[in-house]
């Protein structure tokens, strides 16, 4: 493939990719009025975790929780609580901090390097619109 056919197709690609992506935000935004729609009509209420259905339909409601860590250590602090609390009660997901990592002393970064799993990520694939005036 030349290079001159490899930035036509390129090109190509590039515009049906704009064209899905449009369509996909498209019916995105219609499924979710409907979805809006469904969940007025069925009167479900937002502060309560469950299921109901109707017919072939079925909406279940979940409640997100967060833990504001600032608070919780606050809490265990001044209630004198057992450190276990953070184990027992709270599912912890570590993740890598690039910026702390980034600015920590060589020396401890290399023996924490053997508890980082590095593997590929799905490549993300953007469109830069070039804007003509």
């Amino acid at each position: 493939m030349t290079d001159t056919s490899r930035m036509l197709k390129l090109e190509a690609l590039a515009e049906a990719w704009k064209a899905a992506k449009a369509s996909e935000n498209e019916f995105t935004e219609k499924r979710r009025s409907i979805e809006d729609e469904i969940i007025a009509v069925m009167g479900f209420p937002e502060t309560t975790e469950g299921t109901r259905r109707a017919g072939d339909l079925k909406v279940t409601y979940k409640l997100t929780k967060k833990v504001d860590i600032d608070e919780l250590n606050r809490i265990v602090t001044e209630n004198d609580l057992p450190r276990e609390v953070y184990t027992s009660c709270f599912r912890w997901n570590a993740e890598v901090s690039r910026r702390g990592f980034a600015s920590t002393h060589e020396s401890i970064t290399s023996k924490l390097e053997g508890a980082i799993v590095t593997k590929p990520a799905r490549p993300s694939v953007t469109i830069d619109s070039k804007e003509e005036e």
